[in-house]
């Protein structure tokens, strides 16, 4: 595994300027790429493809003013991608000539712009007629993706994000009684519990120690208060997995993680947004890893 020393040092040297919200994201993005061999920048791009996920759905479904700039693509090649997409949906009724003239289309995109395996796969299982929910199949596979990438972080990552969400959707469709089958993401011991004991307060989850602090948190009336408790516990299992690397990849990977969150925030909650960066450069300055305190 390559250790990006020069690399990791140089992330101490970015800032948030006093009167913006938002972090140049794009700037350490590139940087990064541009200090990584191409196996790990394809880690990176699998890592970051959920906000392509994001965006693509925010299009189909008319949000299309709500881009994030943290995906892979532009907002121009999301858009390409959405109409590829409504294409798809419709590919059995086209004509053998549509057919054959919409997948040249789709080749020439993918050798343009190199669309993610998780688009072509997903697209691939609507054309032949899987009618199950777009977002569903998107995220079912993105973790896929992760659990399987070989990549140790990554996999961890995955399995326990995924969870979390799951979680999160299963705890708010029992408390507005709505049917928690449709709003779980995957398979698995986890998934199962929660659908097999939807009507315990843990889920039957309770040997898991991290799941008591989840379910505490979503106890919160608090919106903010929530949403920081689930980014915050989100951040510490980065650095708890993290604990004995500072120069690897999966170094990098949880930092640009971490990255993400502080977009978000800087939204929210500029002043939340600020400490959680200050928190991420006191890390890189100093290689104990820094809790973020609640």
């Amino acid at each position: 595994m390559a250790g990006y020393y020069y690399l990791v040092a140089s992330l101490n040297e970015y800032s948030l300027s006093g009167d913006s919200k938002q972090l140049d994201f794009n700037s350490i993005r590139e940087e990064i790429l541009n200090n990584i061999s191409k196996s790990d920048s394809k880690l990176l791009s699998m890592m970051l493809s959920y906000w392509d996920i994001q965006n693509f759905l925010n299009v189909i479904e008319g949000r299309e003013n709500q881009y994030s700039y943290i995906g892979n693509y532009t907002q121009e090649q999301i858009a390409y991608i959405a109409m590829l997409y409504a294409n798809v949906v419709e590919f059995a009724e086209k004509t053998q000539e549509e057919q054959d003239l919409l997948m040249e289309e789709f080749k020439n995109f993918k050798s343009d712009v190199k669309i993610s395996a998780i688009f072509e796969t997903i697209f691939k299982k609507v054309a032949e007629g899987d009618d199950s929910p777009i977002a569903k199949l998107l995220l079912e596979e993105y973790y896929r993706k992760l659990r399987w990438s070989r990549n140790k972080f990554l996999s961890a990552w995955g399995y326990y994000d995924r969870s979390v969400k799951n979680l999160s959707a299963a705890f708010e469709a029992r408390k507005q009684e709505r049917p928690i089958e449709s709003e779980i993401i995957g398979k698995g011991l986890i998934c199962r519990s929660i659908l097999e004991n939807s009507k315990l307060v843990d889920f039957g989850l309770s040997e898991r120690e991290w799941v008591e602090e989840i379910i505490k948190i979503l106890s919160s009336n608090d919106i903010i208060r929530k949403e920081k408790g689930l980014d915050i516990a989100r951040w510490n299992f980065i650095e708890e997995n993290l604990e004995s690397e500072y120069f690897s990849i999966n170094f990098v990977l949880g930092y640009v993680m971490k990255l993400t969150m502080i977009s978000r925030w800087l939204q929210l909650d500029e002043k939340i947004g600020r400490e959680m960066f200050d928190k991420l450069v006191g890390q890189i300055i100093s290689p104990d890893l820094i809790n973020v305190e609640q």
